[in-house]
């Protein structure tokens, strides 16, 4: 097998396999790094930001978090809607939030069902697409830049995959951030055997994913697994309290949520659906991303047109965390490429 071949099978092992939360060899190297973290915690929440809950057409209550001005309907700062990955909640977005809010955008974050301070079931992609929807319709937001993070781009795309008026622009959404994320994280991007790799994975780790989805309690332990999950999804000399930030939420989503979520990102397949996006896009992605390699945000830039791609070197997987004024940079530009309207977007009435 060519090396070039086999390298790129290696990547596509170890980004399964840090979706699926595992790797437990690295054990040894949370144990010599956790003594320095424990001493520091998580930031605390930056000042300005309100609180309030949401009740879904199901019944579930979300968490929503907001700051900056309100939303004003033909503003040159259009609301920024943030999505979180797995395991994570609308707290990772601190940085982004405040910063945001400061450079004049009215900015929405909110804990996705089963996450933080968020209750209910039905815990699928198609789901947490509706509670996007009404999220957006009861907050009465229009012309909406979406950002998601892993999971919450692959929300992203899903929405935006299933329905066209939003694709066009003529929704509620106005354009698409997609950060360290895939729209097919198992079976990759075109790399050589990859398929014939997510082919003999996938059972694997979906029955994994099962198992710990009838596990009773969080995710992972409070010790050296959750550190290490934390960890591993950082590039080059991360805060020790983002770290701990991260850790924090890992270790607060119950297994059961983790496990039924993975099992939607395996089966996750939605690249060509990303053809018939219609709006400003922007793609950030960390060359140290073991979850969703340079290669995965190279195959979404290419699939839409106009797409802007940034590669930051040495950032890992959580770009909000790690590389805050680039990614405020990328947000702050696509909002910019946003072309005025000359009615009230479609989706808005409903």
């Amino acid at each position: 097998m060519p090396n070039r071949t086999r390298r790129s099978l290696i990547g596509l092992g170890i980004g399964a396999v840090g979706v699926a939360g595992a790797g437990l060899a690295g054990q040894v190297l949370a144990r010599r790094a956790l003594p320095a973290l424990e001493a520091r915690a998580p930031g605390a929440r930056p000042a300005g930001i309100r609180e309030q809950r949401l009740r879904m057409d199901d019944g579930a209550s979300l968490r929503v978090l907001q700051a900056g001005p309100d939303p004003t309907p033909g503003s040159s700062r259009p609301p920024v809607v943030l999505l979180h990955g797995i395991t994570l909640g609308a707290d990772i977005w601190h940085r982004q939030m405040s910063d945001l809010a400061g450079a004049g955008h009215p900015v929405v974050a909110y804990d996705m069902r089963g996450h933080g301070g968020s209750d209910g079931a039905q815990l699928t992609f198609a789901r947490l697409v509706a509670d996007l929807e009404e999220v957006l319709s009861q907050l009465d937001l229009a012309r909406v830049v979406l950002v998601g993070h892993s999971m919450g781009g692959m929300i992203a795309i899903k929405a935006l995959s299933s329905d066209r008026v939003t694709a066009s622009g003529r929704g509620r959404v106005a354009a698409l951030g997609l950060v360290a994320t895939s729209a097919n994280p198992v079976s990759g991007s075109g790399v050589p055997g990859a398929r014939v790799v997510a082919r003999t994975l996938q059972p694997l780790l979906a029955r994994t994913a099962w198992l710990a989805s009838r596990i009773p309690g969080p995710t992972l332990p409070k010790a050296d697994l959750a550190y290490l999950l934390a960890r591993v999804n950082f590039g080059d000399d991360p805060l020790p309290s983002e770290v701990a930030l991260t850790q924090q939420l890992v270790t607060d989503v119950r297994a059961h949520v983790t496990g039924e979520l993975i099992v939607e990102i395996l089966r996750f397949d939605d690249l060509a659906a990303l053809r018939h996006v219609d709006l400003p896009a922007a793609v950030v992605v960390g060359t140290r991303d073991l979850v969703t390699p340079v290669r995965h945000g190279r195959a979404l830039a290419d699939a839409i047109g106009g797409a802007e791609l940034t590669v930051l070197e040495g950032c890992g997987h959580m770009v909000m965390n790690e590389r805050p004024a680039e990614l405020l940079d990328a947000i702050t530009d696509l909002a910019a490429r946003i072309p005025p309207a000359d009615r009230r977007p479609a989706g808005a009435a409903r």
